[in-house]
């Protein structure tokens, strides 16, 4: 654009230059006496600014959301109680302890089952556990088998937990802070 001076971020006019026309041409507008500055863009919703939201200042709302999201997916899908299942995530099926998958597994079905008969227009005693793997994994399959939902409340830890696949997917969560974590297993 052979007439316009660029001075930090302020596009001068030379002398002989139609200002209006240049603005317009190029999506300013004139200040005055030839200087244009660029006109103002929409700004970004704050909730939208990834930048702020992962930042400290907004580390309330992150927790706030940890939260909000799981109690409204629970009052949506009717979950009113559960039945938290603790357990090793290392134990195997097929482990030194694969007596104790099994019975987690069966006790998870059978409550499962139990609640299923209630008839109840809330879904009652819903199976809850971490998510992991191990007895986790072993109730939430449980509770699969036996035809009902299960949630999974888990961490992000680099290189350790991943959710089981067998966890109601509406029903998944994954949490960074331990302590929305703690609470939410406490709290249903």
């Amino acid at each position: 654009m052979g007439g316009i001076e660029h001075k930090e971020g302020i596009h001068v006019a030379q002398p002989g230059q139609y200002c209006k026309e240049i603005a317009e041409e190029m999506n300013y507008f004139t200040v005055e006496r030839g200087c244009m500055t660029k006109k103002p863009s929409s700004p970004e919703l704050v909730y939208r600014d990834s930048e702020f939201m992962e930042g400290g200042e907004a580390r309330p709302l992150r927790i706030l959301s940890e939260y909000l999201q799981p109690l409204s997916k629970f009052r949506e899908l009717g979950i009113h109680d559960t039945i938290v299942f603790f357990g090793s995530a290392r134990q195997k099926a097929d482990g030194p302890m694969a007596r104790f998958y099994a019975e987690a597994r069966e006790l998870s079905k059978s409550v499962t089952e139990w609640s299923r008969s209630l008839g109840c227009p809330k879904e009652r005693f819903v199976i809850c556990t971490g998510g992991g793997g191990g007895f986790m994994e072993a109730a939430n399959l449980g509770a699969l088998e036996a035809g009902g939902r299960s949630i999974g409340l888990n961490i992000g830890l680099p290189l350790e937990q991943h959710p089981n696949p067998f966890i109601t997917p509406d029903l998944n969560f994954m949490f960074h802070y331990f302590f929305m974590r703690k609470l939410w297993f406490a709290h249903l």
